[in-house]
């Protein structure tokens, strides 16, 4: 549940936003995928030995 409103929070926030941040966008999305991967490592693809 504190998942979903992450990625509902996420999504608001970056509607708010420029259309040019796009560092943003990519910190924000990359902060939601090592959250996921945290608490499900075997979703990870083969080739990613950082987790």
């Amino acid at each position: 549940m504190v998942g979903l409103a992450a990625l509902c929070w996420a999504i608001w926030k970056s509607q708010n936003s420029k259309h040019g941040d796009k560092e943003a966008m990519e910190a924000g999305a990359e902060a939601i995928k090592a959250t996921a991967l945290h608490f499900h490592p075997h979703e990870a693809p083969a080739d990613d030995a950082g987790t």
